[in-house]
């Protein structure tokens, strides 16, 4: 499949990217059953983040109860969480050969005009990240993550407590926020990326999207503390996302192009 046939790219961290990571219907599925956005929660709001982060992102935790959801959208969207728990964070844990079983969780996302997101390496406490874009065009793509390097007079490692300013860096690459596009990194100490400023009025999704991004996005805990937790017009470059780290479960055919 897609993702077993990438390769990693090296420079200048550990990273992969893989478009059409999904077959054409099954991502069409993901976009039709975006979540609305009255259903997400401010992140900043959520207790997970400092109080200073931009209040421009939303969320939605799909390993919790999906109460807030219609019954049409919890039955999919548990289906798809049992399912990256399951299938898809076997061929995470093949892909990345981790020995031990991974712990996953997945966040959905929405990113509104506004968001910015200065470079930083991660929590100490996760182990890798992954996103996957849900866009319906790729009219939005300079909306994506970019990577970054410090500027040689500035620190070359962080632990990954800090967001540092924009200034103190440069752009190695972005990731463009492009139709059924996933990226993912594992985390170190130089692992720097972050998000630039959104501009543009529209929303953004990292999983969905009307101008808007939505983003899937995967984390996970390390192995040695798993349990560690370190506007009603939607836009189409604020990016929305969902994070796992959980399984899921429910074989699906053809989720995957070969």
């Amino acid at each position: 499949n897609k993702l077993n046939n990438s390769n990693f790219e090296f420079i200048p961290y550990k990273h992969i990217i893989v478009d059409n990571i999904f077959t054409n219907d099954f991502y069409q599925k993901l976009l039709e059953n975006k979540i609305p956005t009255e259903c997400l929660t401010a992140l900043v709001e959520s207790g997970s983040v400092g109080k200073y982060y931009s209040d421009k992102r939303f969320i939605l935790k799909l390993s919790s109860k999906l109460t807030i959801l219609s019954k049409k959208h919890r039955l999919f969207w548990e289906e798809i969480y049992q399912w990256f728990n399951t299938d898809f964070k076997y061929l995470i844990q093949k892909k990345f050969d981790f020995e031990k079983e991974i712990d996953l969780r997945l966040l959905y996302s929405r990113d509104f005009q506004g968001y910015e997101l200065g470079p930083h390496t991660d929590n100490p406490s996760k182990l890798f990240t992954l996103l996957i874009y849900l866009t319906e065009t790729n009219d939005n793509y300079e909306y994506g993550t970019s990577i970054f390097t410090p500027k040689s007079d500035y620190i070359k490692n962080c632990e990954g407590l800090k967001h540092h300013n924009f200034d103190n860096f440069n752009i190695f690459r972005n990731i463009e926020y492009k139709y059924n596009r996933l990226f993912g990194f594992l985390k170190s100490d130089n692992s720097f990326h972050g998000v630039l400023p959104i501009k543009k009025d529209f929303v953004s999704s990292e999983v969905l999207p009307v101008n808007n991004e939505d983003i899937i996005n995967f984390l996970t805990s390390n192995f040695f503390n798993p349990s560690s937790n370190c506007f009603d017009k939607i836009l189409d470059p604020s990016p929305l996302f969902f994070s796992i780290s959980s399984t899921i479960s429910s074989p699906k055919a053809a989720l995957y192009n070969n």
